[in-house]
């Protein structure tokens, strides 16, 4: 006893003093069956510090059961009553070969935007009479992106866009749309000016009405007003009072061509859902009836747009344009044209005056091309174009001295007739 006494005394030495300690709470922690005693003691002896950094395989403080959040990157709450994505961070970006730009690579909200669903009902927000209920959509009915889960003119509302007022008392007034793409402006008059802006899609100042369909505030001067296609849209179900119909946006790229070239009015363009068969994933088309384009993606794609096929539509809906300038209903007319007929005695000179195996690839020898003036013009309007985008050395020596040497009456007839110069 005398020696245990002499090991507690504080000159007798510490380490027996852990010991006693360690068996006094290893008997207390047997008679009560658990390790609590334990955890309030913490470890008999302290360890060294780890002075070295492992950033790969520390675990992260925890609260609760869950990660802390770095207060600069707090995640924001769902809005379970919002399901669309939200858009990445930047603006649309774009494939290049040689340096130039080749398609288009649309984010993925957009994408969603054209293929809305599935097809529900909105009820639109309770109002007065004095009050302007409007609404902002996309059409997507009628096509291959609709399917049959909507009726033919069905338009899927369109959230998050910024409603002004452009003109009025009640200039610079704002408000966003829902997800039922309402807007409502209280104790309103009976027509409004407005500008409707939202990322990816292309923006418009409207003129809306509580009795006729929307009107643009200016028609551009290249745009050709086709009568008969705006009573047939007046007509039209999904254009009715207060609803504002907004499409993808056009790619910067080629914006020279919409601001230079006759164009029918109201032209637009969107993306169409294919199956994943190849033979219907890549292209396009133009529909003169409701003067817009349509490019053919299957889901794998996901929005990859290809400068060429959207400037081949581009150059059928020219093609309206001019067939209604002259008496025509549609880009069928073209070819009896001045233009169209102007455009075939060039293409028979180049074939004339040409050796064969410098003739234009495809263009000058498919059975597609060559079989339909319309085409074999869309598609060389498309090439020139192409030079706009800073083009001109990959089609030296992909074509073997270029469009200008190996189509020059095709070229001429370019320089001549459509309104940009190379």
């Amino acid at each position: 006893m005398k020696s245990i006494l002499t090991c507690l005394n504080p000159e007798g030495g510490i380490l027996l003093k852990y010991i006693v300690i360690v068996v006094l709470l290893t008997v207390f922690s047997a008679i009560t069956g658990c390790d609590e005693a334990m955890q309030v003691a913490g470890p008999v002896m302290p360890e060294p510090a780890d002075t070295t950094e492992n950033t790969e395989t520390a675990e992260p403080p925890t609260t609760i059961g869950k990660v802390k959040q770095d207060p600069e990157e707090k995640e924001e709450p769902e809005d379970p009553a919002d399901p669309e994505p939200k858009p990445p961070e930047g603006s649309v970006t774009y494939e290049y070969i040689n340096g130039v730009a080749v398609a288009e690579i649309l984010p993925p909200t957009a994408w969603v935007l054209d293929f809305p669903g599935p097809y529900r009902e909105y009820t639109p927000p309770e109002s007065s009479p004095e009050d302007f209920v409007g609404r902002v959509c996309m059409p997507v009915g009628g096509g291959p992106s609709a399917g049959d889960w909507a009726p033919a003119d069905y338009v899927a509302p369109v959230s998050k866009v910024l409603v002004t007022i452009t003109d009025g008392p009640r200039r610079g007034e704002q408000i966003t749309t829902g997800a039922d793409g309402y807007f409502l402006f209280r104790d309103s008059a009976d027509e409004l000016y407005l500008r409707v802006e939202r990322e990816y899609l292309e923006p418009k100042e409207v003129i809306v009405s509580r009795s006729r369909p929307t009107v643009l505030q200016e028609i551009s001067s290249n745009r050709v007003f086709n009568a008969a296609y705006q009573e047939r849209e007046r007509l039209r179900p999904r254009n009715a009072p207060g609803t504002i119909l907004m499409e993808l946006r056009w790619p910067d790229a080629i914006r020279f061509i919409l601001e230079s070239e006759k164009l029918p009015y109201g032209l637009s363009y969107g993306i169409e859902n294919r199956s994943p068969d190849p033979a219907l994933a890549i292209g396009g088309g133009y529909a003169s009836a409701v003067h817009k384009i349509a490019l053919y993606n299957s889901p794998e794609d996901k929005g990859r747009i290809s400068y060429g096929i959207l400037m081949h539509e581009l150059a059928h809906a020219r093609q309206h344009a001019i067939a209604i300038i002259n008496g025509g209903n549609d880009s069928s007319n073209w070819d009896n044209a001045p233009e169209g007929k102007s455009y075939r005695v060039a293409w028979e000179k180049d074939l004339r005056e040409i050796p064969e195996k410098h003739w234009l690839g495809t263009l000058d020898k498919s059975d597609y091309f060559t079989s339909s003036l319309i085409e074999n013009a869309a598609e060389f309007c498309a090439l020139y174009w192409k030079l706009g985008m800073g083009g001109s050395h990959v089609y030296e020596e992909t074509w073997g001295g270029g469009i200008q040497k190996r189509a020059p009456n095709r070229f001429k007839w370019c320089q001549e007739h459509l309104n940009q110069q190379y």
